[in-house]
């Protein structure tokens, strides 16, 4: 809320009071698969908490989901254009959204997830989770690579702020982007009340459920490259022989260069030690930690 008060009050000369926001929410999805996992959640929890943080001001969500619930205090604007589709989603954001905010008279643009419309003359504010797709380029296919490399750029340059979800991301926007130092505030994702320690009778009813052994490594995320599964399964065949009650749980949905994941644990014939659950629903993903005897990230970046 500072950062949007900040762009009101003090570059646009505005009543925080008086702001209109717009969110650019057009990567939202409830689907469950890769497209709402992490990137989609922040979206989520971030629009479902604004009116609450500062009911001040005035909302409205852009959006193509029509599974989405708005919280009292913001208004939904649907995207009738399929956003799951890469292309008609940029189409929307750089060609169709500029003309939509003048219509709705925003006062300031909030892009979510490293894109803003480089055409629109509004002022906006750019959210960067990472700048992996410009330190681990061959994590990502081409056409992503390019297009994040290009249209980060681009926005965070013109951004009157731009939010980092970590210091350390703050610091590389800094360093690799060349974003000055005052226009770049750290925000960090807040933490959801359900992650918390369960009754241990409720997690062993959901560990005979789901069939889990006793002991596990856990790793939950989107089964892409930059995740650095490939070498998380080659660091537990080195534990096979000497645990040999340990498993390996390795859940979450398919993403993009995800072969080689299963190419290995069948060279490594472990095939009965590691598991793929596949998609975790964000309602059972406390569970899942609580029945785990330990987590395991280890995302090259």
């Amino acid at each position: 809320m500072v950062v949007l008060e900040r762009v009101c009050g003090i570059i646009l000369d505005v009543n925080p009071n008086t702001l209109h926001v717009g969110l650019n929410a057009s990567l939202l999805s409830l689907d469950e698969n890769y497209r709402g996992a992490g990137i989609s959640w922040y979206i989520h929890n971030l629009l479902c908490h604004l009116p609450a943080a500062d009911p001040t001001l005035r909302y409205t969500a852009f959006l193509h989901d029509t599974q989405f619930s708005p919280p009292r205090g913001m208004q939904v604007s649907g995207i009738p254009w399929p956003t799951h589709s890469p292309i008609q989603r940029i189409l929307w954001e750089q060609a169709v959204a500029p003309a939509v905010l003048r219509r709705k008279k925003m006062d300031v643009f909030h892009a979510m997830a490293f894109v803003s419309p480089v055409l629109s003359r509004l002022p906006t504010v750019v959210t960067v989770l990472d700048l992996s797709f410009l330190l681990f380029p061959k994590a990502f296919t081409l056409v992503k690579r390019l297009y994040l490399q290009l249209m980060t750029r681009l926005s965070v340059r013109r951004a009157k702020q731009v939010i980092a979800i970590s210091e350390h991301t703050r610091q590389d926007l800094i360093a690799h982007l060349g974003v000055p130092g005052d226009r770049v505030q750290t925000v960090y994702c807040g933490v959801d009340a359900a992650f918390r320690p369960l009754p241990p009778a409720h997690v062993e009813a959901f560990r005979l459920q789901k069939g889990l052994p006793q002991r596990f490594v856990l790793f939950l995320g989107t089964l892409q490259p930059r995740k650095n599964i490939v070498r998380l399964i080659e660091a537990f065949a080195r534990l096979v022989d000497e645990i040999t009650d340990l498993h390996l749980v390795i859940a979450g949905g398919k993403g993009w260069f995800f072969e080689p994941i299963f190419a290995r644990v069948n060279a490594l014939g472990l095939q009965g030690r590691v598991h793929f659950p596949g998609y975790v629903p964000e309602e059972e993903k406390a569970l899942w930690y609580n029945a785990a005897t330990c987590f395991c990230f280890p995302s090259l970046y």
